[in-house]
């Protein structure tokens, strides 16, 4: 099949369900078109693929100023609704990977008559203009036009059906990372981390991920710092203020810094706990119950690497934890729940290794995505 696969909502690389397709749809001999942000960091296996066509909307640009920032986006709209509109027939589907991709694109994708659309976040709404509530786009309607719609969970599922009034259940292709072994040698930098790690003596409890405030890393700092030096927690992913403002106030957690995935997978290979923390709010136009009914590619990460958990006390993590003995939710937010959870861990930790794999292998990413594109 040659299927047209755009994702306008951030940069591509930092959208794993998208690499994910993306990786899924060549290894089978599909021609794909990729429309997306900063493509000239696609690792080298990827941009070789003779299967692969790019068009590289360039450098991503988040200016402070809302004016110049609101240019560039309606002059990328103009551009690609403009180039999608010249070949969007000649592609047997179009594969679009966010809410926000579909707002971009607007009527050009009724064009096409295989539309799938993949959610990545559960939205109420969406709005017209950036993150303004004034006006709302139609999102529920090209969701009920779609040939498609996809989520990474089953909650979601029955929830996004509601929600849209759609007439049939949407497919599932859970957040499982497709390409898991590095293609060549490791960067300086995920050699630099590696070495740290390896050398470390005390257990490593993991965390890999954005950092906001809501990620209660306190509480596990806490917790480590009551547990005399038989832990430590790690932190990696995209830097920013509020990680260093954390790792400030708690010297008991250390930052390693970033890597393009799979490297990072590496870091986990040596940690002893890996860390999920969902705490549901309404953000911005995501709806509250995106948190509760979470679906992280992070699970399916650290169980790759045998890494039994904990997580906060979401239904998301709650349904995987219960299914499989893989991980531990807090009972409530407190340094006292965390050092319960790793003792939880500590008295069960061989069998939740062995069930880290079980889980892992209970999804077969290709059969699904062959399913639903068929």
């Amino acid at each position: 099949m040659k299927i047209l696969l755009i994702h306008l909502d951030n940069k591509f690389n930092l959208c794993p369900p998208a690499i994910n397709v993306l990786e899924n749809l060549l290894e089978h001999g599909h021609q794909v078109n990729l429309i997306g942000y900063n493509l000239s960091e696609l690792n080298s296996e990827i941009k070789s693929n003779n299967k692969l066509v790019c068009f590289d909307l360039g450098k991503r640009v988040d200016p402070n100023n809302e004016i110049v920032k609101y240019y560039h986006r309606f002059k990328t709209r103009t551009i690609v609704r403009s180039y999608v509109k010249e070949i969007i027939r000649e592609h047997d589907i179009v594969w679009t990977t966010s809410e926000i991709t579909v707002r971009e694109l607007g009527p050009v994708l009724n064009l096409s008559n295989r539309h799938i659309m993949q959610l990545m976040e559960l939205s109420e709404f969406v709005p017209k203009f950036g993150g303004y509530k004034l006006f709302k786009f139609n999102i529920k309607k090209y969701a009920q036009s779609a040939y498609k719609v996809v989520v990474p969970e089953v909650n979601r599922a029955y929830i996004t059906k509601t929600w849209w009034e759609l007439s049939t259940l949407p497919s599932i292709l859970p957040n499982k990372p497709y390409r898991i072994k590095n293609s060549g040698e490791l960067s300086k930098d995920a050699s630099r981390i590696l070495e740290k790690v390896k050398n470390e003596k005390r257990k490593i409890i993991l965390y890999q991920g954005g950092f906001t405030a809501d990620r209660k890393f306190d509480l596990f700092a806490e917790a480590i710092r009551q547990l005399n030096n038989e832990y430590c927690l790690y932190l990696m992913g995209p830097d920013n203020q509020y990680r260093e403002s954390i790792c400030e106030k708690y010297p008991e957690i250390e930052y390693l810094g970033s890597l393009i995935p799979p490297e990072h997978l590496e870091v986990a290979a040596f940690s002893h706990i890996g860390i999920l923390t969902y705490i549901p709010v309404n953000d911005g136009f995501h709806s509250s119950l995106n948190a509760q009914y979470c679906a992280p590619n992070k699970t399916f990460e650290y169980a790759l690497k045998q890494l039994p958990m904990i997580g906060t006390d979401v239904m998301g993590l709650q349904e995987i934890f219960k299914e499989f003995n893989i991980g531990v939710c807090l009972k409530n937010e407190s340094s006292e729940a965390v050092i319960e959870a790793i003792a939880c861990i500590e008295n069960n930790y061989d069998n939740m290794k062995k069930q880290c794999i079980e889980y892992y292998e209970s999804v077969d990413l290709g059969k699904l995505l062959n399913k639903i594109i068929e």
